[in-house]
């Protein structure tokens, strides 16, 4: 493939399911659909500290809640270390599969930065920055807005925002990013469409789904060579990453009423003493066996927006439990609510113990749905930015 003709992703690249899962398949459907062009994810991953843009006017109250989280983080680290060097060797093992992963989606190994400029311009075609929480305010980086290749080059395919309302600040410095600079716009939830809908009417934004739901639990399969579970039994699969202490309650309420008892816990390295006790805790697990204990499970308990995409492409019975408090506006539920709600399931998830219902998903209605949402993603992403021409769909 002519280099000039290839089509670029820059997106989050961490230990992390989702994040290596939507990366994977966003390259993987460009590379299938522009066969002549080619696609390679870029290399960067996260930005640091002294790259974050900090847009807000910070008030008396906002750096006591910074100095409070930092606190709390601290803690949480300081438990965590003492806890999590029982899974020193499962650890790097983990972190091994995840590099051996994304080094298997093909990769452009040049650094992603303003000084490479004339490099991306010359040998990319176009840049799709996306999925995952790229444009959420708590990162704001000039990367994650191209700010290395031309405004002719700069698209977005589902992007989130993470959260659900904005301050002027936030909706001034996204303005500034994208009002006349990209090509095309599509965000991952509706309630992103709707704030960015807001600082730039004049500009076509999409909805659309992410990338994992490009494709479907079969495609997936088939893809990863998934395999059916050979010795595992009936399990449930918990997969959260946050340490809400009522989710404990939750998991043994919904292992009771199933009568399953086996347990299969999957987490966070950051959270790993939540579930430390746990005699079903699996920490090196890569991003293949994740989907295959995904595939292969009774039922699925998670807190993840990733978690709750592949529970609906492997078609699972399924619960979320909320991480974040309902009427906190800085929560980040949006991303999980949005895509439940489009599918009329909004109720699988919980902000509480109180009134969990382990009732089973009707998936002949929810695939109708979702089938909708994905045709449509897929529409939009060939025509508007791989530009395939209609009649070969």
């Amino acid at each position: 493939v002519e280099l000039s003709r290839m089509i670029g992703v820059l997106t989050w690249k961490l230990y992390n399911f989702g994040t290596a899962l939507q990366a994977f398949a966003l390259v993987e459907f460009v590379s299938m659909n522009s066969k002549s062009k080619g696609c390679k994810l870029l290399n960067y991953s996260l930005p640091g500290r002294n790259e974050i843009v900090q847009v807000n006017n910070l008030t008396f109250v906002d750096y006591i809640n910074k100095i409070n989280n930092r606190i709390s983080v601290w803690k949480k680290d300081k438990r965590n270390r003492k806890d999590s060097l029982r899974f020193t060797e499962e650890i790097v093992i983990q972190k091994k599969k995840f590099r051996e992963f994304y080094n298997c989606i093909p990769h452009d190994n040049h650094n992603v930065n303003v000084t490479e400029m004339e490099y991306f311009n010359s040998n990319f075609e176009k840049i799709i920055v996306g999925s995952d929480q790229v444009w959420n305010p708590r990162y704001f980086c000039e990367t994650y807005f191209l700010n290395f290749i031309r405004d002719s080059k700069k698209y977005s395919y589902a992007p989130s925002l993470g959260v659900s309302c904005l301050t002027r600040e936030e909706e001034g410095f996204l303005k500034s990013k994208l009002k006349g600079h990209f090509q095309q716009i599509s965000v991952r939830e509706k309630t992103g469409k709707i704030l960015l809908d807001k600082i730039i009417p004049e500009q076509q934004v999409e909805c659309v789904v992410d990338p994992t739901l490009l494709f479907t639990g079969e495609q997936w399969c088939e893809k990863l060579k998934l395999r059916e579970n050979i010795d595992q039994g009936r399990y449930i699969l918990v997969y959260t990453l946050s340490d809400n202490i009522w989710y404990k309650d939750a998991i043994k309420r919904v292992s009771r009423e199933l009568g399953v008892r086996k347990i299969i816990y999957i987490t966070s390295e950051d959270i790993l003493y939540f579930y430390a006790n746990e005699a079903g805790l699996k920490v090196d697990v890569g991003p293949i066996e994740f989907l295959n204990l995904m595939k292969n499970a009774e039922f699925i308990i998670t807190d993840s927006f990733h978690g709750a995409c592949f529970s609906l492409n492997f078609e699972k019975q399924f619960i979320c439990l909320s991480r974040f408090r309902e009427k906190n506006k800085k929560s980040e539920n949006s991303r999980i609510v949005d895509i439940l709600k489009q599918l009329d399931i909004w109720e699988k998830v919980y902000f509480n113990n109180s009134n969990i219902d382990i009732n089973m998903l009707n998936y002949e209605e929810i695939n109708k749905k979702l089938n909708v949402l994905r045709n449509h993603s897929i529409k939009y992403l060939n025509r508007s930015i791989i530009e395939k021409d209609s009649s070969e769909e």
